[in-house]
């Protein structure tokens, strides 16, 4: 740790400090951090109050500086000591800015498996392109995780200072974060060691709901956008973007959980829907297409080769209709995603005839525990709607016929 004290210096730095609280207070900051790197945070909180409240006491100011350079001189001492005594590696940092991202950034590449084959990409945030991954890489956005699994947590932060949002949240440094050098926005990520399958009718509930609480809790305190779904991403490895890495490349869920107190509130109860709690509207846009998709592909399916065509336009229709449901509904490359993947999946695999059988089989048995008898409509025969009907059922403004009857 470097110290630079000495009496001439404290008397550039009294001539300056005035000036500088009057003129530019930030700055007063920054050339004292310069001059003293091994400023305390107290002593910063100090400066920063005499910068901002005046009247401006320099006195006070330099008795600050002084006490740390005598406190710093005394831990150097006590380091070097302790050093000598007890050799140990430098610590690596926490954050680092990377000088030359295009190719410091390509390990994270390394992997094929942990990124889609062919992502979409392009020059803006509409991602229109798919492409090779090599080829994808080149664009300044691009789909960051495979389709059906959550390999990278990603996170909008809209704000002035984005990329280093995790240090306030208490959260560990991230993979990396992608900052747009003009606003300071910017996208935050955690690599995941065991990526958790998220769409996908063999989906496993457990994981994917501690995956909704730790993620949920994430934005949370990370006051990122919650209309963002994570499929598209600033490349990292573009030099559009001011990237910084951390030093861990995955994490395990629990390693997250960690520094998540209070996480169990935000895990999802099992009747619970998961799109309520946030990873959540790829998911449950997932599941409400597929027990969709499961009644009404039959007809496609007897058409033959001809009927698929009109089969994946119908899913996404009808994933659009349930996208509009949503609070902060997804985008439309992501919502087609979800519906050409369901689409595949039910054309494919989904066995109609077993499903016919077990369809036929309950209904069986419901026969056989018998029933309520058929009502018929009588509201129709009184000119009004069922729900009218049965409201003053309830109300017993009418007397079921079978009741009069009796």
């Amino acid at each position: 740790m470097e110290v630079k004290e000495n009496n001439k210096t404290l008397d550039q730095l009294k001539d300056e400090l005035e000036q500088l609280a009057t003129r530019n207070p930030r700055e007063l900051l920054a050339r004292s951090a310069r001059l003293f790197p091994a400023l305390t945070d107290d002593a910063k909180r100090r400066l920063s109050y005499y910068a901002h409240f005046g009247p401006f006491d320099v006195q006070r100011a330099l008795n600050t500086l002084r006490n740390t350079v005598k406190q710093a001189k005394q831990a150097i001492k006590a380091e070097r000591a302790a050093a000598a005594d007890n050799p140990r590696p430098a610590k690596e940092p926490r954050f680092s800015l990377l000088s030359d991202p295009v190719n410091e950034q390509l390990d994270l590449f390394a992997d094929h498996s942990r990124w889609p084959k062919r992502p979409y990409c392009s020059d803006d945030k509409t991602a229109s392109k798919i492409r090779g991954l090599m080829s994808a890489i080149k664009q300044p956005y691009l789909q960051a995780n495979p389709p059906h699994l959550r390999v990278w947590s990603i996170f909008d932060v809209d704000r002035e200072g984005g990329g280093l949002a995790w240090e306030g949240a208490g959260l560990p440094p991230p993979t990396w974060a992608a900052i747009n050098k003009e606003n300071g926005h910017a996208h935050l990520s955690w690599g995941l060691s065991a990526p958790v399958l998220v769409e996908s009718p063999e989906l496993r509930q457990g994981p994917l709901r501690y995956l909704v609480a730790v993620e949920s809790l994430m934005r949370e305190r990370l006051r990122a956008d919650q209309g963002f779904g994570g499929l598209i991403t600033k490349n990292p490895a573009h030099p559009l973007w001011r990237t910084l890495r951390g030093p861990q490349m995955f994490y395990e869920l629990g390693e997250l959980a960690e520094y998540l107190p209070g996480l169990e509130q935000h895990i999802p109860k099992k009747k619970e829907r998961v799109e309520e709690v946030g990873l959540g509207r790829n998911c449950a846009l997932f599941d409400a297409l597929r027990r969709w998709s499961y009644k009404h592909v039959k007809p496609y399916r007897q058409e033959g080769k001809q009927g698929w065509s009109a089969w994946v336009s119908k899913v996404n229709s009808k994933g659009l209709d349930l996208n509009g449901e949503f609070r902060y509904p997804l985008d439309g490359t992501e919502v087609w995603h979800i519906a050409k993947s369901v689409a595949k999946w039910t054309w494919s695999k989904f066995d109609i005839a077993a499903s016919d059988k077990r369809f036929s089989a309950l209904q069986s048995h419901r026969g056989k525990q018998g029933g309520r008898p058929a009502l018929g409509e009588p509201w129709a025969d009184m000119g009004i709607s069922r729900r009218t009907y049965f409201r003053r059922v309830k109300s017993g403004l009418i007397v079921p016929a079978d009741v009069v009857d009796k």
